[in-house]
């Protein structure tokens, strides 16, 4: 077989676990939609003290399958980190996160993955992204997960999960993670802002994507 033939052989096997993908992951009467009220994240990590913001009525109506956190975490000398969670089971209210930062206004200036590395020596990839708006400049940190599983890209994530789900027979919320802050003086200040936060909220992720939360359904 030639390389053009396993390549075109390659790509039809791709198409076809895509097409399973979408059918395994899209709504379904059959699959119970997670809810939740964030009781698994607490308000108050470490330095950071949380405060609820209300989600607006556009965000809570294009979003019917997933629950959506919004809160702002503060510290002394520091700006305010801002955390989003969409949470549920139904991918298709997952979205990367640039595409609706651009349609705000915000644009990007610089992006990379990043290994953020907790204090038990567990590590995992994240987002770190840079925008601009006429003057304010912003640093967004952000990551896909269930459970231990994590990723930084939706089209691989939805992958992980599909086969997740043959392997388990069951299905398992998910959580789009970001985070957000001004940039007061470097790109990387900020962006470690961001880190050190992730590592305290990520085992907290953890526990609320790994099965039903307490908080409801």
């Amino acid at each position: 077989m030639s390389k053009i033939q396993l390549h075109a052989a390659a790509l039809s096997v791709l198409m076809l676990v895509a097409i399973a993908a979408n059918k395994q992951l899209a709504p379904s009467v059959h699959v119970e939609s997670y809810k939740t009220d964030f009781v698994a994240i607490p308000l108050q990590l470490r330095s950071w003290t949380g405060t609820n913001l209300p989600v607006d009525k556009v965000t809570a109506e294009g979003l019917p399958y997933a629950s959506v956190l919004e809160r702002n975490y503060d510290s002394q000398g520091l700006y305010p980190v801002n955390l989003t969670i969409v949470y549920g089971n139904d991918l298709g209210s997952f979205h990367q996160p640039e595409v609706c930062l651009e349609g705000q206004g915000l644009h990007s200036e610089s992006k990379r993955i990043i290994q953020i590395t907790e204090p038990g020596g567990r590590s995992f990839p994240a987002i770190a992204l840079i925008t601009q708006s006429g003057y304010m400049r912003n640093a967004f940190v952000y990551w896909f997960q269930t459970g231990s599983m994590t990723s930084v890209y939706l089209g691989n994530y939805k992958l992980k999960i599909f086969f997740d789900r043959l392997s388990r027979k069951t299905v398992r919320p998910s959580a789009m993670v970001r985070l957000s802050t001004f940039v007061s003086g470097s790109d990387d200040d900020a962006i470690q802002e961001l880190v050190n936060f992730s590592k305290e909220l990520h085992p907290y992720v953890h526990t609320m994507t790994a099965g039903r939360p307490s908080g409801g359904h």
